[in-house]
């Protein structure tokens, strides 16, 4: 319920470092106060009272209280870069509940080595292929394999890319022509699935998968990250730091459905290409990261 116009109305606004960063304001029943737009920066007048300010990445939130005292100039309420909200992802990015100190280092001194140009490539654009396991011991695999998108197979993590089992990771860094590419991993329901990722000339595509419990299968691939930098920066797993990659969004959510090639018709029961794939895209200070 808006506030009545005979009231006195104090300024009360919020900022977050991360553009990306939700605000929710709610009064003190804990009623959502209406904004005019909810992400990064928010500015609202309201009347003299306790106000709780939310500061949401996906489900996860800090709470700040806000006080505003009859008469005052108003109130302003910042986040601070250690208090952002933590969240999971498959990229080993510092300050997340799913960041290992194991992966970190490997995934950043992999992404600055010599990258493996596939044969009939002249390249120009890296990807970096980074399979971890933050939970339990073992060798990660899960039948990793990139294609062109007539569905030739370009690389495979699992026979070709370096590994360790003791710090549960595998990983391959590949310079490829600049274009669009199906990453493809075994699926115990469907054979396998795929998702599309591109590379930029002059690029680096970061493409992490993170292995956890599935329902109906044992250990597989629950979630993937795809990070942009350049090729001399390398992976940084600190939140807020790096390039922005080209046409950059600060939020949007997006349904895509990889295309079958003539090698691939997606029509046997035994194995799918066609799989749809949600990603959100999530700005982290000034490097993208791509999540699902």
């Amino acid at each position: 319920m808006m506030p009545s116009s005979s009231l006195t109305l104090y300024g009360l606004s919020a900022h977050a470092p991360d553009e990306s960063i939700r605000i929710e304001i709610l009064d003190g029943n804990l009623r959502p106060v209406a904004l005019p737009q909810n992400l990064g920066d928010v500015s609202v007048q309201v009347p003299a009272g306790v106000y709780a300010v939310r500061f949401y990445r996906g489900p996860q939130f800090t709470e700040k209280l806000a006080t505003l005292l009859p008469g005052s100039a108003g109130v302003h309420v910042d986040l601070g870069s250690a208090d952002e909200p933590m969240f999971a992802t498959a990229a080993p990015v510092r300050q997340t509940t799913t960041t290992r100190e194991t992966q970190r280092e490997p995934a950043r001194r992999l992404s600055l080595s010599p990258p493996i140009t596939p044969l009939g490539h002249t390249g120009g654009s890296h990807l970096l292929l980074f399979l971890r396991d933050p939970f339990e011991g073992g060798e990660p695999t899960a039948g990793v394999t990139l294609h062109d998108v007539d569905g030739e197979q370009l690389a495979d993590l699992d026979q070709e890319g370096q590994r360790s089992a003791q710090e549960r990771w595998a990983a391959m860094h590949l310079n490829l022509d600049p274009g669009p590419y199906r990453l493809r991993r075994r699926s115990v329901r469907t054979g396998f699935v795929e998702q599309m990722v591109f590379t930029v000339r002059d690029w680096q595509t970061q493409a992490f998968l993170m292995m956890g419990d599935a329902p109906g299968q044992q250990r597989a691939v629950v979630r993937t990250s795809i990070l942009m930098g350049r090729p001399n920066l390398g992976f940084n797993p600190e939140r807020s730091a790096g390039p922005s990659p080209p046409s950059a969004r600060s939020r949007a959510r997006a349904t895509s459905r990889a295309p079958c090639g003539p090698r691939c018709s997606g029509r046997s029961s035994r194995t799918r290409c066609s799989a749809s794939t949600r990603v959100s895209f999530i700005s982290a200070g000034r490097r993208s990261i791509l999540d699902s």
